[in-house]
Protein backbone atom coordinates (compact mmCIF):
# COMPACT_ATOMS: atom_id res chain seq x y z
CA UNK A 1 0.00 0.00 0.00
CA UNK A 2 2.75 2.14 0.63
CA UNK A 3 4.67 1.66 -2.97
CA UNK A 4 0.99 3.04 -3.64
CA UNK A 5 1.08 6.16 -1.83
CA UNK A 6 4.22 6.91 -3.15
CA UNK A 7 3.19 6.20 -6.99
CA UNK A 8 0.08 8.84 -6.36
CA UNK A 9 2.49 11.33 -5.05
CA UNK A 10 4.87 11.32 -7.90
CA UNK A 11 1.76 11.19 -10.31
CA UNK A 12 0.37 14.21 -8.33
CA UNK A 13 3.94 15.47 -8.88
CA UNK A 14 4.13 15.32 -12.28
CA UNK A 15 0.48 16.76 -12.65
CA UNK A 16 1.50 20.10 -11.11
CA UNK A 17 4.71 20.04 -13.14
CA UNK A 18 2.55 19.87 -16.78
CA UNK A 19 4.14 16.64 -17.16
CA UNK A 20 1.09 14.84 -18.45
CA UNK A 21 2.74 11.88 -20.52
CA UNK A 22 4.70 10.90 -17.20
CA UNK A 23 1.59 10.99 -14.79
CA UNK A 24 -0.40 8.94 -17.45
CA UNK A 25 2.87 6.12 -16.94
CA UNK A 26 2.22 6.35 -13.61
CA UNK A 27 -1.33 6.29 -13.53
CA UNK A 28 -1.11 3.10 -15.77
CA UNK A 29 1.33 1.94 -13.26
CA UNK A 30 -0.56 2.05 -10.20
CA UNK A 31 -3.19 0.25 -12.23
CA UNK A 32 -1.42 -2.48 -12.96
CA UNK A 33 -0.11 -3.19 -9.49
CA UNK A 34 -4.03 -2.76 -8.58
CA UNK A 35 -6.75 -2.72 -10.70
CA UNK A 36 -9.37 -1.32 -8.36
CA UNK A 37 -7.93 1.79 -7.77
CA UNK A 38 -10.62 4.65 -8.68
CA UNK A 39 -8.69 7.68 -8.35
CA UNK A 40 -6.64 6.49 -11.17
CA UNK A 41 -9.01 5.79 -13.38
CA UNK A 42 -10.64 9.23 -12.78
CA UNK A 43 -7.06 10.73 -13.06
CA UNK A 44 -6.77 9.13 -16.12
CA UNK A 45 -10.40 9.78 -17.52
CA UNK A 46 -9.66 13.71 -17.12
CA UNK A 47 -6.33 13.18 -18.73
CA UNK A 48 -7.93 11.55 -21.89
CA UNK A 49 -10.80 13.96 -22.33
CA UNK A 50 -8.96 16.25 -24.52
CA UNK A 51 -6.37 14.35 -26.06
CA UNK A 52 -7.64 10.89 -27.00
CA UNK A 53 -11.38 9.83 -26.87
CA UNK A 54 -10.94 6.41 -27.65
CA UNK A 55 -8.74 5.79 -24.52
CA UNK A 56 -11.11 8.11 -22.78
CA UNK A 57 -13.89 5.91 -22.99
CA UNK A 58 -12.09 2.53 -22.27
CA UNK A 59 -10.60 3.89 -19.34
CA UNK A 60 -14.13 5.02 -18.18
CA UNK A 61 -15.29 1.19 -19.28
CA UNK A 62 -12.83 0.02 -17.30
CA UNK A 63 -13.74 1.94 -14.22
CA UNK A 64 -17.34 1.04 -15.01
CA UNK A 65 -16.35 -2.76 -14.64
CA UNK A 66 -14.61 -2.06 -11.31
CA UNK A 67 -17.73 -0.54 -10.08
CA UNK A 68 -19.83 -3.21 -11.23
CA UNK A 69 -21.38 -1.33 -13.91
CA UNK A 70 -21.28 -3.78 -16.68
CA UNK A 71 -24.13 -2.01 -18.84
CA UNK A 72 -22.37 1.73 -18.67
CA UNK A 73 -19.43 0.00 -19.77
CA UNK A 74 -21.11 -2.20 -22.24
CA UNK A 75 -22.25 1.62 -23.77
CA UNK A 76 -18.34 2.87 -23.28
CA UNK A 77 -17.16 -0.11 -25.40
CA UNK A 78 -19.53 0.92 -28.55
CA UNK A 79 -18.59 4.60 -27.83
CA UNK A 80 -14.66 3.57 -28.17
CA UNK A 81 -15.07 1.77 -31.25
CA UNK A 82 -17.25 4.60 -32.91
CA UNK A 83 -13.91 5.89 -32.42
CA UNK A 84 -12.14 3.80 -34.10
CA UNK A 85 -13.44 0.66 -35.64
CA UNK A 86 -10.70 -1.27 -36.06
CA UNK A 87 -9.23 -0.59 -32.48
CA UNK A 88 -9.15 -4.42 -31.20
CA UNK A 89 -9.11 -3.26 -27.20
CA UNK A 90 -12.89 -2.40 -27.25
CA UNK A 91 -13.99 -4.97 -29.16
CA UNK A 92 -12.48 -7.84 -27.10
CA UNK A 93 -13.58 -5.63 -23.79
CA UNK A 94 -17.15 -5.48 -25.48
CA UNK A 95 -16.73 -9.45 -26.35
CA UNK A 96 -16.21 -10.15 -22.73
CA UNK A 97 -18.55 -7.98 -21.11
CA UNK A 98 -21.41 -9.74 -23.72
CA UNK A 99 -20.38 -13.43 -22.19
CA UNK A 100 -20.20 -12.09 -18.78
CA UNK A 101 -23.74 -10.45 -18.93
CA UNK A 102 -25.05 -13.89 -20.10
CA UNK A 103 -25.48 -12.04 -24.18
CA UNK A 104 -23.89 -15.11 -25.67
CA UNK A 105 -25.07 -14.55 -29.28
CA UNK A 106 -24.22 -10.76 -28.93
CA UNK A 107 -20.53 -12.30 -27.24
CA UNK A 108 -20.36 -14.64 -30.84
CA UNK A 109 -20.84 -11.76 -32.72
CA UNK A 110 -18.12 -9.44 -31.27
CA UNK A 111 -15.43 -12.24 -30.86
CA UNK A 112 -16.01 -13.29 -34.51
CA UNK A 113 -15.14 -9.03 -34.88
CA UNK A 114 -12.42 -10.08 -33.05
CA UNK A 115 -11.11 -12.26 -35.19
CA UNK A 116 -11.06 -9.98 -38.47
CA UNK A 117 -9.34 -7.72 -36.95
CA UNK A 118 -6.37 -9.70 -35.62
CA UNK A 119 -6.83 -13.47 -35.91
CA UNK A 120 -3.84 -14.51 -34.10
CA UNK A 121 -6.03 -13.11 -31.02
CA UNK A 122 -5.31 -17.33 -29.70
CA UNK A 123 -8.14 -16.89 -26.66
CA UNK A 124 -11.00 -15.37 -28.85
CA UNK A 125 -10.83 -18.28 -31.04
CA UNK A 126 -10.89 -20.63 -27.40
CA UNK A 127 -13.99 -18.22 -26.09
CA UNK A 128 -16.05 -18.67 -28.89
CA UNK A 129 -15.59 -22.12 -28.37
CA UNK A 130 -16.80 -22.10 -25.06
CA UNK A 131 -19.81 -19.95 -26.56
CA UNK A 132 -20.78 -22.53 -29.32
CA UNK A 133 -20.61 -25.43 -26.68
CA UNK A 134 -22.71 -23.45 -23.77
CA UNK A 135 -25.55 -22.56 -27.03
CA UNK A 136 -25.12 -26.54 -27.83
CA UNK A 137 -23.86 -25.81 -30.96
CA UNK A 138 -21.17 -28.35 -31.60
CA UNK A 139 -20.77 -28.24 -34.91
CA UNK A 140 -19.97 -24.20 -34.80
CA UNK A 141 -17.76 -25.14 -32.24
CA UNK A 142 -15.91 -27.68 -34.47
CA UNK A 143 -15.73 -25.45 -36.98
CA UNK A 144 -14.22 -22.74 -34.73
CA UNK A 145 -11.30 -24.79 -33.46
CA UNK A 146 -10.38 -26.08 -37.16
CA UNK A 147 -10.12 -22.22 -37.94
CA UNK A 148 -7.62 -21.68 -34.76
CA UNK A 149 -5.74 -24.54 -35.67
CA UNK A 150 -5.04 -23.24 -39.32
CA UNK A 151 -3.47 -20.42 -37.36
CA UNK A 152 -2.04 -22.33 -34.94
CA UNK A 153 -0.70 -25.73 -36.43
CA UNK A 154 1.55 -26.69 -33.38
CA UNK A 155 -1.02 -25.94 -30.47
CA UNK A 156 -1.94 -28.88 -28.33
CA UNK A 157 -4.69 -27.26 -26.43
CA UNK A 158 -6.29 -26.22 -29.83
CA UNK A 159 -5.90 -30.02 -31.31
CA UNK A 160 -7.06 -31.83 -27.91
CA UNK A 161 -10.17 -29.38 -28.18
CA UNK A 162 -10.73 -30.75 -31.74
CA UNK A 163 -10.38 -33.52 -31.09
CA UNK A 164 -12.72 -33.69 -27.70
CA UNK A 165 -15.74 -32.03 -29.97
CA UNK A 166 -15.03 -34.39 -32.89
CA UNK A 167 -15.47 -37.76 -29.60
CA UNK A 168 -18.86 -35.89 -28.74
CA UNK A 169 -19.73 -35.55 -32.50
CA UNK A 170 -19.61 -39.36 -32.61
CA UNK A 171 -16.24 -39.30 -35.30
CA UNK A 172 -13.89 -41.72 -33.43
CA UNK A 173 -11.60 -41.64 -36.12
CA UNK A 174 -10.96 -38.31 -36.69
CA UNK A 175 -11.34 -37.40 -32.87
CA UNK A 176 -8.10 -40.13 -32.50
CA UNK A 177 -6.14 -38.31 -34.98
CA UNK A 178 -6.64 -34.78 -33.64
CA UNK A 179 -6.18 -36.82 -30.13
CA UNK A 180 -2.52 -35.36 -27.83
CA UNK A 181 -3.48 -36.84 -24.31
CA UNK A 182 -3.15 -40.29 -23.54
CA UNK A 183 -6.28 -40.09 -21.46
CA UNK A 184 -8.50 -38.71 -24.45
CA UNK A 185 -7.22 -41.48 -26.61
CA UNK A 186 -8.16 -44.39 -23.97
CA UNK A 187 -11.72 -42.63 -23.79
CA UNK A 188 -11.45 -42.89 -27.75
CA UNK A 189 -11.01 -46.55 -27.51
CA UNK A 190 -13.47 -47.42 -24.88
CA UNK A 191 -15.74 -45.57 -26.99
CA UNK A 192 -14.77 -47.86 -30.25
CA UNK A 193 -14.96 -51.10 -27.87
CA UNK A 194 -11.28 -51.64 -28.47
CA UNK A 195 -10.50 -51.85 -24.86
CA UNK A 196 -7.16 -53.75 -25.15
CA UNK A 197 -5.59 -50.51 -26.31
CA UNK A 198 -7.71 -48.64 -23.65
CA UNK A 199 -6.03 -50.79 -21.09
CA UNK A 200 -2.35 -50.49 -22.37
CA UNK A 201 -3.07 -46.47 -22.18
CA UNK A 202 -4.58 -46.66 -19.14
CA UNK A 203 -1.71 -48.79 -17.17
CA UNK A 204 0.68 -46.21 -18.64
CA UNK A 205 -0.84 -43.71 -17.26
CA UNK A 206 -1.71 -45.28 -13.38
CA UNK A 207 2.68 -45.91 -13.61
CA UNK A 208 3.29 -42.04 -13.68
CA UNK A 209 0.78 -41.89 -10.35
CA UNK A 210 -1.53 -39.46 -12.21
CA UNK A 211 -2.55 -35.80 -10.09
CA UNK A 212 -5.98 -35.70 -8.48
CA UNK A 213 -7.51 -34.24 -11.62
CA UNK A 214 -6.06 -36.38 -13.90
CA UNK A 215 -6.84 -39.60 -11.17
CA UNK A 216 -10.36 -38.84 -11.09
CA UNK A 217 -10.83 -39.33 -15.21
CA UNK A 218 -8.20 -41.88 -15.07
CA UNK A 219 -10.49 -44.04 -12.75
CA UNK A 220 -13.93 -43.23 -14.30
CA UNK A 221 -11.83 -44.62 -17.99
CA UNK A 222 -11.02 -47.47 -15.54
CA UNK A 223 -14.28 -48.08 -14.38
CA UNK A 224 -15.51 -48.42 -17.86
CA UNK A 225 -13.19 -50.56 -18.93
CA UNK A 226 -14.40 -53.42 -16.30
CA UNK A 227 -17.66 -52.11 -17.44
CA UNK A 228 -17.15 -52.88 -20.98
CA UNK A 229 -15.78 -56.23 -20.07
CA UNK A 230 -18.89 -56.95 -17.98
CA UNK A 231 -16.63 -57.35 -15.09
CA UNK A 232 -19.38 -55.94 -12.49
CA UNK A 233 -17.81 -56.30 -9.27
CA UNK A 234 -14.01 -55.25 -10.14
CA UNK A 235 -16.01 -51.55 -11.47
CA UNK A 236 -17.88 -51.49 -8.45
CA UNK A 237 -14.37 -51.40 -6.72
CA UNK A 238 -13.11 -48.82 -9.16
CA UNK A 239 -15.75 -46.62 -8.67
CA UNK A 240 -15.65 -46.50 -4.87
CA UNK A 241 -12.03 -44.90 -5.63
CA UNK A 242 -13.31 -42.76 -8.02
CA UNK A 243 -15.62 -41.04 -5.56
CA UNK A 244 -13.27 -41.43 -2.85
CA UNK A 245 -11.48 -39.02 -4.98
CA UNK A 246 -14.34 -36.99 -6.52
CA UNK A 247 -17.70 -35.74 -4.55
CA UNK A 248 -20.29 -38.04 -5.48
CA UNK A 249 -21.84 -36.60 -9.12
CA UNK A 250 -24.59 -37.33 -11.66
CA UNK A 251 -21.75 -39.15 -13.60
CA UNK A 252 -20.80 -41.46 -11.08
CA UNK A 253 -24.37 -42.69 -10.00
CA UNK A 254 -25.14 -43.15 -13.58
CA UNK A 255 -22.42 -45.47 -13.99
CA UNK A 256 -23.83 -47.29 -10.71
CA UNK A 257 -27.00 -47.77 -12.17
CA UNK A 258 -25.68 -49.20 -15.46
CA UNK A 259 -23.68 -51.54 -13.74
CA UNK A 260 -26.59 -52.80 -11.32
CA UNK A 261 -28.77 -53.00 -14.25
CA UNK A 262 -26.08 -55.53 -16.23
CA UNK A 263 -26.13 -57.78 -12.74
CA UNK A 264 -30.19 -57.63 -12.67
CA UNK A 265 -30.48 -55.73 -9.39
CA UNK A 266 -33.36 -53.71 -9.99
CA UNK A 267 -33.58 -51.73 -6.84
CA UNK A 268 -30.40 -50.37 -6.72
CA UNK A 269 -30.47 -49.54 -10.39
CA UNK A 270 -33.74 -47.76 -9.59
CA UNK A 271 -31.68 -45.95 -6.41
CA UNK A 272 -28.55 -45.03 -8.22
CA UNK A 273 -30.82 -43.27 -10.94
CA UNK A 274 -32.62 -41.82 -8.65
CA UNK A 275 -29.52 -40.08 -7.28
CA UNK A 276 -28.56 -39.15 -10.79
CA UNK A 277 -31.56 -37.48 -11.45
CA UNK A 278 -32.32 -36.02 -8.13
CA UNK A 279 -27.97 -34.32 -8.69
CA UNK A 280 -28.96 -33.13 -12.29
CA UNK A 281 -32.19 -31.84 -10.14
CA UNK A 282 -34.76 -33.57 -12.52
CA UNK A 283 -37.11 -34.22 -9.30
CA UNK A 284 -39.66 -35.33 -11.32
CA UNK A 285 -37.29 -38.40 -12.77
CA UNK A 286 -35.81 -38.72 -9.36
CA UNK A 287 -38.82 -39.20 -8.23
CA UNK A 288 -40.28 -41.87 -10.51
CA UNK A 289 -37.08 -43.72 -10.10
CA UNK A 290 -36.96 -43.65 -6.06
CA UNK A 291 -41.11 -45.18 -6.15
CA UNK A 292 -39.88 -48.02 -8.62
CA UNK A 293 -37.02 -48.69 -6.29
CA UNK A 294 -39.51 -48.47 -3.59
CA UNK A 295 -42.38 -51.06 -4.86
CA UNK A 296 -39.49 -53.18 -5.07
CA UNK A 297 -38.35 -53.22 -1.26
CA UNK A 298 -40.88 -51.05 0.55
CA UNK A 299 -38.82 -51.52 4.00
CA UNK A 300 -35.84 -49.48 2.76
CA UNK A 301 -35.78 -46.66 4.95
CA UNK A 302 -33.57 -44.76 2.59
CA UNK A 303 -35.61 -44.64 -0.31
CA UNK A 304 -38.47 -43.42 1.76
CA UNK A 305 -36.72 -40.81 3.11
CA UNK A 306 -35.83 -39.90 -0.42
CA UNK A 307 -39.07 -39.81 -1.49
CA UNK A 308 -40.53 -37.76 1.36
CA UNK A 309 -38.16 -35.55 0.76
CA UNK A 310 -38.57 -34.85 -2.91
CA UNK A 311 -42.26 -34.87 -2.34
CA UNK A 312 -41.84 -31.94 -0.44
CA UNK A 313 -39.74 -30.06 -2.95
CA UNK A 314 -42.18 -30.50 -5.50
CA UNK A 315 -44.54 -28.95 -3.38
CA UNK A 316 -46.67 -32.22 -2.79
CA UNK A 317 -46.37 -31.86 0.87
CA UNK A 318 -49.03 -34.55 1.70
CA UNK A 319 -47.95 -37.10 0.13
CA UNK A 320 -44.38 -36.48 1.32
CA UNK A 321 -46.13 -37.04 4.96
CA UNK A 322 -47.74 -40.37 3.54
CA UNK A 323 -44.27 -41.25 3.10
CA UNK A 324 -43.16 -40.00 6.64
CA UNK A 325 -45.71 -41.89 8.06
CA UNK A 326 -44.74 -45.25 6.17
CA UNK A 327 -40.98 -44.55 7.65
CA UNK A 328 -42.62 -43.93 11.40
CA UNK A 329 -44.65 -47.24 10.84
CA UNK A 330 -41.77 -49.40 10.42
CA UNK A 331 -40.06 -48.39 13.92
CA UNK A 332 -41.09 -45.18 15.13
CA UNK A 333 -38.37 -42.77 13.73
CA UNK A 334 -37.89 -40.15 15.72
CA UNK A 335 -36.94 -37.56 12.95
CA UNK A 336 -40.78 -39.00 11.12
CA UNK A 337 -42.17 -38.76 14.28
CA UNK A 338 -40.88 -34.50 14.93
CA UNK A 339 -42.11 -34.27 11.31
CA UNK A 340 -45.69 -35.76 11.43
CA UNK A 341 -46.01 -34.45 14.78
CA UNK A 342 -45.67 -30.67 13.70
CA UNK A 343 -47.82 -31.46 10.59
CA UNK A 344 -50.70 -32.37 12.04
CA UNK A 345 -50.42 -29.28 15.18
CA UNK A 346 -50.42 -26.81 12.02
CA UNK A 347 -53.60 -29.05 10.98
CA UNK A 348 -55.18 -28.50 14.27
CA UNK A 349 -55.58 -32.09 14.82
CA UNK A 350 -54.38 -32.37 18.81
CA UNK A 351 -54.61 -36.12 19.09
CA UNK A 352 -52.63 -36.93 16.53
CA UNK A 353 -49.94 -34.19 17.80
CA UNK A 354 -49.65 -35.87 21.09
CA UNK A 355 -49.25 -39.55 19.61
CA UNK A 356 -46.46 -38.28 17.56
CA UNK A 357 -45.30 -35.88 20.22
CA UNK A 358 -44.94 -38.35 22.84
CA UNK A 359 -47.22 -36.16 25.29
CA UNK A 360 -49.68 -38.43 26.62
CA UNK A 361 -51.53 -35.63 28.92
CA UNK A 362 -53.41 -32.92 27.36
CA UNK A 363 -51.38 -29.50 28.18
CA UNK A 364 -53.43 -26.30 30.18
CA UNK A 365 -53.21 -24.52 26.32
CA UNK A 366 -54.48 -27.69 24.44
CA UNK A 367 -57.22 -28.41 26.94
CA UNK A 368 -58.54 -24.95 26.88
CA UNK A 369 -58.79 -24.90 22.96
CA UNK A 370 -60.17 -28.10 23.25
CA UNK A 371 -62.67 -27.04 25.49
CA UNK A 372 -63.60 -24.19 23.57
CA UNK A 373 -64.16 -26.54 20.39
CA UNK A 374 -66.81 -28.38 22.06
CA UNK A 375 -68.55 -25.49 23.32
CA UNK A 376 -68.83 -24.14 19.91
CA UNK A 377 -69.94 -27.72 18.90
CA UNK A 378 -72.44 -27.86 21.72
CA UNK A 379 -74.23 -24.74 20.74
CA UNK A 380 -74.21 -25.66 16.94
CA UNK A 381 -76.16 -29.01 17.86
CA UNK A 382 -78.28 -26.86 20.06
CA UNK A 383 -79.07 -24.04 16.97
CA UNK A 384 -79.41 -27.40 14.49
CA UNK A 385 -81.88 -28.88 16.94
CA UNK A 386 -83.90 -25.48 17.72
CA UNK A 387 -84.33 -25.14 13.75
CA UNK A 388 -85.52 -28.76 13.59
CA UNK A 389 -88.47 -28.55 16.01
CA UNK A 390 -89.46 -25.18 14.42
CA UNK A 391 -90.04 -26.61 10.72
Amino acid sequence: MANIDTLHERANAALEENNYEKAIEIYNEIISKNPEDVASYSQLMDLYFDTDKLKYYITRANLNIVQGKFEHAINDCKKAINVSASELTPHLKLAKLYAMTNKRLKAIDEFMRVIEIDGKEKNAYLDLITLYLLEGSKESALNIALQALEKFKDDKVLKDNVSNLYFELGNCEKALEYAQNDMTKAKIYLQQNDDEKAKEILDEISKKSPKKEDKIEYLKLLAQYHYNKKEFEETLKVLDEYVKEAKPNPVYFQMKALVYEGMGDEFNAHVNWGYCYKLRNKLEEAVMQFQSAHNTNEKDKNVIIELAKLYEQIDDKFVSIEFWQKLYDIDEDKEAAKILADFYKKQGDLRLYRKYAGEEETTAEEKKYEEAFEEDEGLLNKIISFFSKNK
